[in-house]
Order: structure tokens, then sequence, then C-alpha cells
């Protein structure tokens, strides 16, 4: 058994799935099926072995918890300078969350 996709239900998926494409280095839209904002599902593919990221459109704006949430690791940049890139994407600190080693 492997993890396939990781469903994520939101108001605005199309928002949702391309903001997630400009943070994640190696996702993308598959090459045969793009993304089109009218689509019910938006789905971003990575490389070989990792799930893919479906963003379903849902009707209620649950906000009090989040559906699902990454954790994540920057690849080639340090965590300050990765948070300093998503800040710029439009992402919001709400809390620092660093161990004492850093």
């Amino acid at each position: 058994m492997k993890i396939r996709a990781i469903i994520i239900d939101c108001t605005d998926h199309y928002a949702q799935c391309r903001w997630w494409e400009s943070v994640l280095d190696d996702y993308a839209d598959a090459p045969d099926d793009p993304n089109y904002p009218d689509d019910e599902t938006m789905t971003l593919v990575g490389p070989e072995a990792q799930p893919w990221l479906c963003f379903q459109r849902v009707e209620d704006s649950k906000r009090t918890k989040n559906r699902l949430h990454f954790d994540l690791h920057p690849l080639g940049r340090t965590r300050v300078e990765e948070v300093e890139r998503l800040l710029g994407l439009g992402a919001t600190v709400v809390g620092a969350r660093t161990a004492p080693a850093g």
C-alpha cells in the first residue's frame, strides 16, 4: 500500500492549486491533464513515488481548523530564506515552531 494522492478540500481549489504549485519546486500539472478553473478537482503531480496533490472544491468554508496541513522541509534554502519566499507568495506566519537546533 502507498499513498497515491493527498486530497485537500477548499473553497477556491484553483487558487490553492496554483499557490502550492508555486511553493513546491517539483510539482506541476500533469502534461496530459492541465488544470482549468472550471474543473471540479485540480491535480499536481510530483516526482515518481511522491503522492499527487488533489485540490477539491467544497462549498462549506470551514475556517476553524485546517482540513489538512503539510510539514515542509526546504530544499536548497535555509528555513529563513524559505519563510521569506513563502511570505512573498502570500503565506501568513501563524506561529513559529522551531526545534532548539533551529
